[in-house]
């Protein structure tokens, strides 16, 4: 493995370069078995720069060849974590933050709120499963709805076409 400010290579035993992951910063988050294979993955996180944009995470898996397991843009928001949230599976899930309230109301994104992003590894791939593992959702949605209630007027919560109590 080969990393360079923008540039992470994998390469075979042979030498070879079997993956190649470029953007303005690159960084290796962990490497562990999130799939329940036996074999680690790999997390990277790339950074496109900019003022609130944007992070990329992907999970590659290092068998031969390197594959793409999850490939998600998660805006500005630089978290992916790996959890069991109580099912069967050896895999483990993937949490992270989704950003898409940033700005609601005209707040500012630094302290805009964020929800739960959960990915679940099935056929191969990771999936976005948030809406099947309901409970940190609801917790979660519970708070932002409040807070966005009292940091935000009625008028601007219209002007964004989105009404607060429909969450």
């Amino acid at each position: 493995m080969a990393k360079g400010g923008g540039l992470l290579t994998l390469v075979d035993r042979s030498g070879r370069r079997a993956h190649r992951i470029r953007s303005a910063i690159v960084s290796v988050e962990h490497c562990e078995d999130v799939t329940g294979d036996d074999t680690p993955e790999l997390i990277v996180s790339t950074y496109s720069g900019g003022q609130r944009c944007c992070t990329t995470f992907h999970v590659l898996g290092l068998g031969m060849p390197v594959r793409t397991l999850l490939q998600w843009r998660a805006g500005y928001e630089s978290d992916l974590d790996s959890t069991d949230l109580a099912d069967a599976t050896p895999a483990k899930e993937l949490v992270g933050r989704d950003d898409r309230l940033s700005g609601f109301g005209g707040l500012p994104a630094a302290v805009s709120p964020t929800l739960p992003a959960i990915f679940c590894y099935e056929r191969s791939a990771f999936v976005d499963c948030t809406r099947r593992i309901r409970e940190p959702l609801l917790l979660e949605l519970t708070d932002v709805k409040e807070r966005l209630k009292a940091e935000t007027s009625p008028t601007q919560r219209r002007a964004d076409g989105v009404d607060v109590v429909a969450l």
